[in-house]
């Protein structure tokens, strides 16, 4: 804008025009960011949407003030209605985009944060309390609409072998790479969770006992083909599971499921690890 309005120091209507045309395409670009860019919950993108479509409107007046000839009556040292209005709407749509801008940062750092509490920091999938938060909403769901619900816990076979053998930071890497694994093969409505350490917890709404157990038995064959690299190094990876399966029943909550999933694994790993065992 600068070098055209320079190149036009000694016109008005074409100085006039280049400005506008300019301000008209960057409230255009504001208008695209600005829904590109909307959070799912966020109204701050609105205030800028609202504040750019004002603005064009106002640049329109301008610019149709030129096409007529009338580019006199819109210059800032003449005051009239139009000179007027189009000042007004200029000063309002300011504040709306500032104000805006100001809520979208809110918005999105608030997001971020919401994003930190239900996730674990290392590998990025739920944390405990966010897959228990999804576990007592499934088994409500479940319970109402009678249907079955797969519970697995899942622990990573001799995980402290792997953090004894090549360090910690390799056993961050397993664990990352156990759970890349797991949610490239999950449904869209399966949800994963760390339960700590390197147990997962694993909820698979509307599977019945036998399609648990191949479902699992398939991950677990493919994690035992797909180690995983760190430092130039492959580790192998295998891990057990305990799993219970069926239609929760009145008494049936979460720390019941779970202690029962368990019991499962524990006999999984007492039985020589890498296998699936269902519980009673």
């Amino acid at each position: 804008m600068l070098l055209g309005l320079m190149s036009l120091l000694e016109t008005v209507e074409p100085r006039m025009l280049l400005a506008t045309l300019v301000l008209m395409l960057q409230c255009a670009l504001i208008l695209y960011w600005a829904r590109q860019r909307a959070l799912g919950k966020g109204r701050a993108h609105l205030l800028l949407v609202i504040g750019a479509a004002i603005s064009l409107v106002g640049l329109g007046m301008r610019v149709v003030a030129v096409l007529a000839g009338t580019a006199q009556e819109m210059r800032y040292d003449t005051s009239n209605l139009k000179q007027t209005v189009s000042v007004a709407i200029g000063t309002v749509t300011v504040m709306m985009y500032s104000i805006g801008l100001v809520l979208m940062a809110k918005e999105r750092s608030e997001s971020r944060l919401q994003h930190l509490a239900g996730h674990d920091v290392l590998t990025g999938t739920g944390n405990r309390r966010a897959i228990l938060e999804r576990f007592e909403r499934e088994l409500e769901q479940a319970r109402v609409a009678q249907y079955s619900l797969a519970v697995a816990m899942i622990d990573i076979d001799h995980f402290k072998r792997i953090n004894d053998v090549h360090g910690h930071l390799a056993g961050d890497e397993v664990l990352c790479h156990c759970v890349r694994q797991l949610q490239q093969r999950l449904r869209e409505g399966d949800s994963l969770g760390r339960y700590g350490g390197e147990e997962f917890l694993l909820l698979l709404p509307r599977t019945e006992g036998e399609g648990a157990l191949a479902a699992l038995n398939g991950l677990r064959e493919a994690m035992a083909k797909n180690p995983a690299r760190f430092a130039g190094l492959e580790i192998e990876l295998c891990f057990s599971v305990g799993l219970w399966c069926g239609v929760p029943g009145e008494g049936d909550t979460p720390a019941r499921l779970i202690a029962q999933a368990d019991a499962a694994l524990y006999l999984a790993k007492a039985g020589g690890r890498n296998a699936v065992r269902l519980a009673a």
